[in-house]
């Protein structure tokens, strides 16, 4: 039997043709899906998280300069005074102006220290020494002035250059004033004088002069006391 060979890609080719022509009628319209692949507007970047101010690093705060207590245009009453009042570095010591037997000294606290050196007044005096009654503890003395200098102290601690008393001799001791005014004659000096304890073996001793202008007062006894 002879076949017939029927040609069939005319027809199927039509199959789409149709059905394309059948979708593009008359219908609703329709939103068509979006190409996945098609390009797309750049997304903006996320918004960056808030950048914290810097805090800047703590720096130490300058030491602080002690201040000082300005002197040079003081007169006399208000530079004794304030000398007066000073107090001493070593809360162990009452006053920050004082007399020894190897001179004048100051050692004030920080907060009053001067900003120069202060001239202060030194009276020298010396002490003739006599037993007043043989065997008793008790001397006469005579006062007989020996000189009067201007010694400066401060603003560092330390002694006053200069204020070493002059040594004392056989029977007569060494009397020391240091004051701020008019000079301190001999008719003005204590009229008693006490060794500390009755004892005449002290190197120096602190003498109570009452006296506005008076800072400090020492005594140095003579060496030969007991044999006076």
């Amino acid at each position: 039997m002879r076949r017939i060979r029927v040609p069939v890609v005319p027809f199927l080719l039509a199959v789409p043709a149709l059905a394309l022509a059948g979708c593009a009628g008359s219908g609703s319209s329709r939103t068509a899906l979006s190409d996945p692949f098609a390009s797309r507007p750049a997304s903006s970047p996320p918004a960056s998280a808030p950048v914290a101010p810097s805090t800047p690093t703590p720096t130490s705060p300058p030491t602080p300069t002690p201040a000082c207590v300005p002197t040079a245009n003081m007169g006399e009453t208000e530079r004794r005074d304030y000398l007066k009042h000073l107090k001493n570095s070593e809360p162990r010591l009452p006053m920050a102006l004082f007399a020894t037997d190897s001179g004048v000294h100051i050692f004030p606290e920080e907060a009053r220290r001067p900003c120069s050196a202060v001239p202060v007044r030194l009276g020298h005096f010396r002490v003739d020494m006599e037993r007043a009654i043989s065997g008793s503890a008790q001397y006469s003395f005579t006062y007989a002035p020996i000189n009067t200098v201007t010694v400066s102290v401060g603003p560092q601690d330390g002694t006053a250059p200069g204020s070493r008393p002059p040594a004392a001799q056989n029977c007569s001791g060494t009397l020391s004033v240091v004051y701020v005014g008019k000079d301190i004659t001999a008719d003005e000096l204590p009229d008693e004088l006490s060794f500390r304890n009755g004892s005449t073996s002290l190197k120096w001793t602190s003498v109570d002069f009452a006296d506005e202008r008076v800072l400090d007062t020492v005594f140095v006894p003579p060496p030969d006391a007991k044999s006076c």
